[in-house]
């Protein structure tokens, strides 16, 4: 079988800690590493993934490990997309127009094929 992602990540996200495996065409047993969970060190783990090049990453955790797990994707497109963070506030879900939306998430679901009907909460 042909390696289709040469330089590729396997992480394993626990609750106190992140195991990752890194393959690269040099090392195509793979490197395993452990980091905490700690902004500092899940920013140490982004930063590892990038010395070694690594092009695509896959993820597996459970729903109690949500806090590393979303730090780690939001932080991994910032890196690859080199844009900046910005920070939308404590507020900001507050402030949006509850009806536009409604008729956003109506359109998606039902270009997906679903028959979306809303009843008003009693």
């Amino acid at each position: 079988m042909d390696v289709v992602n040469a330089r590729c990540a396997g992480l394993d996200v626990h609750k106190r800690q992140v195991v990752v495996c890194v393959r690269t065409p040099d090392q195509a047993r793979g490197v395993v590493r452990t980091f905490g969970i700690a902004t500092p060190q899940l920013l140490d783990l982004l930063m590892w993934l990038t010395e070694q090049r690594v092009e695509n990453v896959a993820m597996e955790w459970t729903g109690v490990c949500w806090r590393p797990h979303s730090m780690l994707q939001a932080y991994w497109h910032i890196l690859h997309s080199g844009t900046e963070h910005r920070d939308l506030g404590p507020h900001y879900f507050e402030h949006l127009d509850r009806d536009r939306l409604r008729r956003h998430h109506i359109k998606r679901l039902t270009a997906l094929g679903f028959n979306v009907t809303i009843d008003e909460a009693a």
